[in-house]
């Protein structure tokens, strides 16, 4: 049988200020919430409004124009002329809006005395960050990823030193992994990438607490077809690098959950029995929850239940790991009532096992 150990919510949410995000979450996502987002209201297009926010920055200037339409219509930055590329170059701002949102997080959960709730923030991994801003040319280049990788350290090292630190959940978040692993698809190159994250996690802090958001994109609500077909079709590859993940994730860093979308963008989850068949395959350790990205609004409570009994027949008998839903990205890009209606599909979900 299978239970529903946690309902999660992958980041953004379309609220107009943080306490009506963790309100809206906690209200509808129910009494398994393990952890909450500020919602990400101050950037709720993910990595678009903090690379937006470089064209003033006097080390990058703009290679090539794009206004976020799809993905073929991304900007694309290289380093200034004269300038040098430094970790502080990237002027990340994930932990100065931890740092305006915390006191909220932190009134809300005294007043629900619930003293286990943390307080989740995401980040892009370093890899997705430089093939973002630069594109497929230099994106690749191993001297920017490792600047840009010491600039998230830096991130995830000012939340931990901050008063907040040990109450706080770091979700990497990153399509570059997931869309690489399946247009490369082999052992060696499942294994490079899982390494990239699993190095992030090794040069963060002792006791950091991670999540990682494996995703096809979102822009829009709209996902990368190319990747996001075969993501839907099959757990293999995802199942293949969270093996990676867990099996190569560094001792003194705890990896709370792995979540995959399956539901995606305007697309509900599948209902085929193959679909779902290799999760027999994964091998999480105990202590690190699979989520399942399953949650959406055009499938009805029905499919979802059926769903839920096709993941249950497939995952192994034995497992040590536990077990969440959620929907297949943040939910930034719903209108308000879609938004709440997911995060209520899993609570309501969560009531019954499989």
């Amino acid at each position: 049988m299978l239970q529903i150990d946690r309902v999660h919510n992958v980041g953004s949410y379309p609220a107009d200020t943080a306490e009506e995000a963790i309100d809206d979450q906690l209200f509808y996502g129910g009494q398994r919430m393990r952890t909450v987002s500020d919602g990400e209201v101050e950037a709720p297009n993910w990595l678009a409004d903090d690379l937006d926010s470089h064209r003033n920055n006097p080390d990058f200037t703009v290679i090539k124009e794009g206004d976020w339409s799809d993905y073929e219509h991304c900007p694309i930055f290289d380093v200034a002329p004269g300038r040098t590329l430094t970790p502080e170059s990237f002027n990340f701002a994930y932990y100065d809006r931890a740092v305006r949102s915390w006191p909220v997080f932190k009134a809300i959960r005294e007043t629900i005395e619930e003293p286990d709730l943390r307080f989740q923030i995401g980040m892009p991994s370093s890899d997705d960050i430089a093939l973002f801003m630069f594109g497929p040319e230099k994106g690749f280049d191993p001297d920017r990823m490792a600047i840009a990788r010491k600039g998230i350290v830096q991130q995830i090292e000012k939340v931990r030193n901050s008063e907040f630190g040990n109450d706080v959940v770091i979700q990497l978040e990153t399509p570059l992994t997931l869309a690489l692993a399946h247009t490369t698809d082999t052992p060696e190159y499942h294994r490079e990438l899982a390494h990239g994250l699993a190095e992030l996690a090794r040069e963060s802090p002792e006791n950091t607490r991670f999540g990682v958001h494996l995703c096809v994109g979102d822009l829009g609500n709209m996902y990368r077809e190319e990747v996001g077909e075969k993501q839907r079709a099959s757990r293999r590859v995802a199942v293949a690098l969270g093996n990676l993940i867990a099996d190569m994730w560094p001792d003194g860093r705890s990896l709370d959950y792995i979540q995959e979308p399956i539901a995606m963008g305007q697309t509900p989850p599948p209902l085929e029995t193959s679909a779902y068949a290799d999760l027999g395959e994964l091998q999480l350790r105990a202590g690190t929850d699979y989520i399942a990205g399953i949650l959406h609004e055009k499938a009805s409570l029905e499919d979802q239940q059926e769903v839920l009994r096709l993941i249950s027949r497939a995952l192994p008998k034995a497992r040590e790991f536990g077990f969440g839903v959620s929907a297949g990205c943040g939910l930034g890009r719903r209108e308000l009532e879609v938004a709440a209606s997911i995060m209520m599909r899993g609570a309501q979900l969560s009531a019954h096992t499989y």
